[in-house]
C-alpha cells in the first residue's frame, strides 16, 4: 500500500496527541450530565416546565443560546481557504463526499425505516443525524488518528458549505416519508442554527486575525472556542434530558432500540469506507480521514433542527441525543483500531499509487 515516508510528513505527525481534559472523557461528562438533566426533570419538575416556558416565537430560548454556542466554535474553526486545494487530489475527497451525501443518509433512512418503523419519531432523528456530516469534531479524531490533517480541512470546509445547501433539501424529502414538514421551516432552521454563526465566525475571526494574528488565534483563541463548545453541548444535555426523563426511565427499551440503528450505521459506515480506501491504495492517513469523516454525525445541527421542528421533548429530538452518547466512544475506539492495522496493512517500503504534491495534502 501507500508509503507514509515518501509524500514528506512532518515528524509532528507523529507525535502522541494528547487529549484535554474534556475531550479524554467527553463520554463521562455526557452521561453524567444526562444524569443530572434527569435528576432535575424528575426531582423538580417545575424546573423543565420553567425552561419550556422561556419562549420566543415557540423555540426555547435557553437551548436557542446553547446551540449558538455550539455551532458557533464549529464554524470558526473552518479554514475555507484549504477548499482551492481539492481540484489538486479529488480521489478521497469524492468518496468521502459521496459517502457523506449520499450513502450514509440512505442507509440511515433504511436502518431506521426497517427498525425504527413502529416508532415515527425516533426514525426521524436517526434520519436527521445520518443527512448532518460533521465538520467539528472530526478535526480532532483526525489528528489524534495521525490523519491527514489538509484532507480533513478540504473535506470539512466542503462540507460546512454543502450542508447550507443540501442539509434542509435532503432533511426534508427523507422526513417527508413520516411527516409533511414545511421547506421554510428547515430553510428556517438553517439561516438559525448555520448562516448566523457562520457569518458570525467569519467576521470575529477576521478581526482576531486582524488584531491579534493567525497564531495566537490558533494558540489561544480557539482552545478557549472549543471548551465553550463542550460546555454548551453539556448544557444543552441538561436541558433536553430534563424534559426527556419519563421517557427514559419509563421505556428504556425504546434506547436500547435507538441504539441498535446507530450501532448498525456506524460500523457498516467504517467498515465499508475503510475498506473501499485501502483497496483503491489509498495512504493510511487519507484512508483514516476519509473514515472518520464519512462515517460521523453532525449531532449539532441535528438536535437543533430536531427541535425546531418537533420540540425539545419530542421522540426525535430524543433520539439525535443518543446519538452524542455513542459517537465519542465509538469513534475513540475505531481510532485505536485504525492505529494498531496500520502497521499491518500498510507498508513503509511499499511504493507510493495516489500522491500529491509537496505543498498539498500530506
Amino acid at each position: 500500500m501507500t508509503s507514509e515516508s515518501e509524500s514528506g510528513s512532518s515528524n509532528s505527525d507523529e507525535e502522541s496527541v494528547q487529549m484535554g481534559l474534556f475531550e479524554k472523557y467527553l463520554t463521562l461528562w455526557i452521561l453524567s450530565f444526562m444524569t443530572l438533566g434527569l435528576l432535575l426533570g424528575w426531582l423538580f419538575p417545575a424546573f423543565a416546565l420553567t425552561l419550556a416556558g422561556l419562549q420566543f416565537a415557540g423555540f426555547s430560548i435557553p437551548i436557542a443560546i446553547c446551540l449558538f454556542f455550539m455551532m458557533f466554535p464549529t464554524l470558526i474553526n473552518i479554514e475555507y481557504g484549504e477548499i482551492k486545494n481539492a481540484i489538486k487530489f479529488p480521489k478521497p475527497l469524492v468518496i468521502t463526499l459521496v459517502a457523506n451525501w449520499i450513502i450514509n443518509p440512505l442507509l440511515g433512512f433504511f436502518l431506521a425505516s426497517t427498525i425504527l418503523a413502529a416508532n415515527p419519531g425516533y426514525a426521524i432523528g436517526i434520519i436527521l443525524l445520518a443527512v448532518s456530516p460533521c465538520t467539528a469534531m472530526v478535526l480532532f479524531w483526525n489528528k489524534f488518528a495521525k490523519g491527514n490533517i489538509n484532507l480533513g480541512l478540504v473535506i470539512t470546509s466542503i462540507n460546512s458549505l454543502l450542508i447550507l445547501l443540501l442539509y434542509a433539501p435532503l432533511a426534508s424529502v427523507f422526513i417527508g416519508f413520516y411527516v409533511t414538514v414545511p421547506f421554510i421551516t428547515l430553510l428556517f432552521g438553517t439561516m438559525v442554527f448555520l448562516v448566523l454563526p457562520l457569518v458570525t465566525g467569519v467576521i470575529v475571526k477576521r478581526h482576531v486575525y486582524n488584531t491579534r494574528g493567525q497564531k495566537w488565534f490558533a494558540s489561544n483563541f480557539k482552545p478557549v472556542l472549543d471548551k465553550i463548545a463542550i460546555v454548551a453541548l453539556l448544557l444543552t444535555l441538561v436541558v433536553l434530558f430534563s424534559f426527556q426523563g419519563q421517557v427514559i426511565l419509563t421505556q428504556p427499551l425504546d434506547v436500547l432500540w435507538i441504539s441498535s440503528v446507530l450501532l448498525l450505521n456506524y460500523i457498516i459506515m467504517f467498515t465499508s469506507v475503510f475498506l473501499v480506501c485501502y483497496k483503491l491504495d489509498f495512504s493510511y492517513k487519507q484512508t483514516v480521514t476519509a473514515t472518520i469523516i464519512a462515517s460521523s454525525s453532525h449531532f449539532e445541527i441535528a438536535i437543533a433542527t430536531a427541535i425546531l421542528l418537533f420540540g425539545p421533548g419530542s421522540a426525535a429530538a430524543f433520539a439525535t441525543v443518543i446519538g452524542v452518547l455513542w459517537e465519542v466512544p465509538l469513534m475513540v475506539a475505531f481510532l485505536k483500531l485504525a492505529l494498531r492495522l496500520r502497521p499491518k496493512l500498510w507498508s513503509e517500503s511499499t511504493n507510493t499509487t495516489i500522491k500529491s504534491s509537496a505543498s498539498e495534502l500530506n
